[in-house]
This record gives C-alpha cells, sequence and structure tokens, in this order.
C-alpha cells in the first residue's frame, strides 16, 4: 500500500468514527465541537469583554488551549482582544484555507498570539484554536502532536521543504497542510478538507482506540 493510499484511508477512518461512533468519549468530543461553534457563531464579534472572556475562557479550558498553563488574565486577554483590529481581519478572510488567503489568516493567529507572546508556542495553539472555532474552515487546529504528525508525514511524503520560508512555525503548519491536500488529492483524489485533516491529526490517537 503506497504511503498516500495508506494516509487516505486513516483520514476516511477517522472522519467516520468521529461522525458516527457511539462511544461516549466520541458523543462529549462532538458536543464540545458544536457547543464552541455554535457560541462562536452567536458571538462572532469581540466589543463586548464579558462575551469574550466567556468565548476565551471555554474555548482554553474545553479545547486544553494551554493560556491557563501559563496563568493568564483571561479578561486582559479579552480587553485586547476588544481593542484589536480582529473583528476587520476576520470579516476579510472568506472560504477555504488556501495559499491565496493565507497572508489574512496569518494576520489574524498573529493578532491573538500576540497579546501573550508569540514566541512560545503555547499562544500559537491558543490562537488556532480560538479562530478555529469562529471559522473552522480557514484556521486548523495546531498544538504538538498535530504538528509533529504532520512534520511526519511530509518527510515519508517528500515535502519537507515546503515550510522552510515560513516565518513562525503556524505558517510552517499550514503550508504543510495545504500541500499534503494537494498531494492526497492528485494520487488518490482524497478530497480531505480541514476538518477532517484536523480529526486526522489532532484526533487519530483517540479515535483509532474506537
Amino acid at each position: 500500500m503506497s504511503g498516500t493510499k495508506e494516509i487516505a484511508e486513516r483520514i476516511n477512518r477517522c472522519r467516520k468514527v468521529y461522525s458516527n461512533s457511539k462511544k461516549h468519549d466520541i458523543v462529549l468530543w462532538r458536543q464540545i465541537d458544536r457547543f464552541l461553534e455554535d457560541m462562536c457563531k452567536k458571538f462572532p464579534a469581540h466589543k463586548n469583554v464579558k462575551e469574550v472572556i466567556v468565548k476565551v475562557t471555554a474555548i482554553d479550558r474545553l479545547y486544553r488551549a494551554m493560556l491557563y498553563r501559563g496563568r493568564q488574565d483571561y479578561h486582559k486577554i479579552a480587553t485586547g482582544l476588544r481593542d484589536s483590529d480582529i473583528d476587520k481581519v476576520l470579516r476579510q478572510i472568506n472560504g477555504l484555507l488556501s495559499i491565496k488567503n493565507l497572508p489574512q489568516v496569518l494576520e489574524a493567529t498573529k493578532i491573538v498570539a500576540g497579546l501573550g507572546n508569540p514566541k512560545k508556542p503555547r499562544y500559537w495553539v491558543f490562537a488556532s484554536k480560538y479562530l478555529h472555532f469562529h471559522k473552522p474552515k480557514l484556521f486548523p487546529l495546531f498544538d504538538k502532536n498535530a504538528k509533529d504528525k504532520c512534520n511526519a508525514l511530509c518527510r515519508r511524503l517528500g515535502l519537507t521543504n515546503e515550510y522552510l520560508n515560513s516565518m513562525n512555525e503556524y505558517e510552517a503548519f499550514c503550508r504543510q497542510l495545504l500541500s499534503l491536500q494537494k498531494v492526497l488529492v492528485h494520487k488518490t483524489r482524497c478530497k480531505a478538507s480541514l476538518s477532517d485533516l484536523d480529526k486526522f491529526l489532532y484526533g487519530e490517537q483517540y479515535l483509532k482506540r474506537v
């Protein structure tokens, strides 16, 4: 079995298990995802600090976005988002993640990560997860496990040069995902969405146990 075919089958399996499993842990995961997405659809803006605090706290705690490890002040983060250009930037981004809109995606991510210290990994983790639930088709979930797995897959498929000119680790991660999507479509016709890749990279370690 070729590397790309095996990866495509694993991605498809993760999608099916996530969507159809009745195992309590997976059901709870789906419910949390829907709750966070619905919350961000209902309260997409960042002008009301109380609403933003709830979004920041819920996403950080439910998705282990790592702000709590740095003992960050949620009110300070919420105030920073209120005073930033994040709403303007998000309004300007549409469609699916692509090379064309990647600069805007990165601009939004830098705004959120910059409220902490963007040089530290935990702020990229939080920024990706926070923005993911506002626009799931544009912001892939990023953490150490997803990054390491994506790196390993790209090495396996010979995509090691796709991220050499990236300015930060989240840009590198996004470029790798886009390259991986392209190879999968070209070699296996696997049209893996960003959501499918999220489940695969972020969650296969849990989904494969089912």
